[in-house]
């Protein structure tokens, strides 16, 4: 069984879902990123959930949380998936490939709501 990761994250936030088999494996988020009062909340699917209150500089800091809490490496990830925008009535499924499909749905959809693309290196 290799997981899948499915990632939505905003500009203070990462939610995230693990799966693999067929089930969820853990879901949860991380909030308040860059702000006072930062938290993970992970969920396991075999367990109770677990919130680490701690501070979380930026998004690269908050996937090495997520990551430690996973317990799997990005290089175990069979695939990761991530929502860059709405697809309004044009797109209605997951889509390969996203910068010339983000114009289309809408000229004003910008990579400004979401975090900097240079922090999507992984750094688990």
């Amino acid at each position: 069984m290799t997981p899948v990761l499915v990632l939505n994250a905003g500009s203070s936030t990462i939610k995230y879902r693990l799966d693999g088999g067929g089930r969820v494996l853990a879901s949860g988020l991380v909030e308040r990123i860059g702000e006072d009062g930062a938290r993970l909340v992970h969920r396991p699917a075999n367990g109770e959930p677990r919130v680490v209150e701690r501070p979380v500089a930026d998004h690269a800091e908050g996937f090495r949380l997520l990551f430690a809490e996973l317990r799997h490496s990005a290089e175990a990830l069979l695939a990761v998936g991530h929502r860059i925008v709405h697809g309004g009535d044009r797109f209605s499924g997951p889509v390969l490939g996203f910068s010339t499909r983000v114009r289309t749905v809408s000229p004003r959809a910008r990579y400004g709501h979401w975090p900097d693309v240079a922090e999507w290196t992984w750094q688990a």
